[in-house]
């Protein structure tokens, strides 16, 4: 009879300052992103996502919203700037007003250099699997 103690995957450690920069980096290059595939990705469940995501705000390095569907959208400070520039016009404004123009504002798609390094990261996955692969055969 065996006796499993533990399962699962090793969790990332984000007190080193290498494994942050990935998790921002990671996001800001895929501008929205899933909330599951961070969590499977890095390693932590959703709640702890949320957490880290939250402290980096705090902290102030990275921006974002996480929408009702459960993806962070990263905001730019440029978009930010181009949203509080449209209050400082506008003033009041409505909230559908206001998601128009965010729409309007906000890039929700990688830009054709953060595409390449996207796959660049896809290829280097895909990489370090088949060597995985291979060294266990």
């Amino acid at each position: 009879m065996m006796k499993v103690g533990e399962e699962g995957e090793e969790k990332m450690d984000f007190k080193k300052e290498e494994v942050i920069n990935k998790f921002l980096d990671y996001i800001k290059i895929r501008k929205v992103v899933s909330l599951e595939d961070l969590s499977g990705t890095f390693k932590l469940n959703t709640n702890d996502i949320v957490m880290k995501l939250n402290q980096f705000e705090n902290e102030g390095r990275i921006l974002g919203i996480i929408d009702d569907r459960g993806k962070y959208i990263y905001i730019t400070e440029k978009e930010m700037g181009l949203i509080e520039k449209m209050f400082m016009n506008r003033g009041r404004i409505s909230k559908a007003d206001l998601i128009k123009e965010c729409n309007r504002l906000i890039r929700f798609e990688p830009t054709e250099e953060d595409k390449i390094k996207i796959a660049e990261e896809q290829q280097k996955t895909l990489k370090e699997l088949e060597d995985e692969l291979n060294v266990k055969k």
